[in-house]
């Protein structure tokens, strides 16, 4: 979390175009090993603490749910840790509720909401195109 905070506008550059961001001088070599330290240490942390499965749906869904709603990468990155945490707690109430287990509960819970943002953002576009 620091290491992005810190080198956020660094990253952007280099993760929208790496040629653009090694002529402004970027040293892109270091974010690159950066960029790899952070996904090893954030998958390696997840599979210990949640399972791989619960791991995958907490990667996956809320960075693409979160895409629908904005294209900038900062919105979508803190988009994408309040919809983590909201799968997170809702998933522990229903887990604590309905007497499942939590992570099945949480990934199920990403899962349905990806389908309902894909299909709401399809109906979206569907309907944008018909008026035309």
């Amino acid at each position: 979390l620091l290491a992005v905070t810190a080198f956020f506008n660094l990253l952007k550059a280099y993760l929208f175009d790496q040629e653009f961001a090694s002529l402004l001088k970027i040293k892109t070599q270091l974010l690159d090993k950066l960029i790899y330290l952070i996904i090893a240490l954030t998958v390696v942390i997840l599979i210990r603490a949640v399972g791989i499965v619960l791991a995958l749906a907490l990667l996956t869904a809320p960075p693409a749910i979160a895409l629908k709603f904005s294209s900038d990468l900062k919105k979508v990155m803190l988009l994408s840790v309040a919809i983590s945490l909201g799968f997170c707690f809702a998933g522990l109430w229903a887990s604590y509720q309905f007497h499942i287990a939590s992570g099945a509960a949480i990934a199920l819970l990403a899962a349905f909401s990806f389908l309902v943002s894909n299909t709401a953002a399809g109906m979206r576009s569907f309907r944008l195109k018909r008026r035309d």
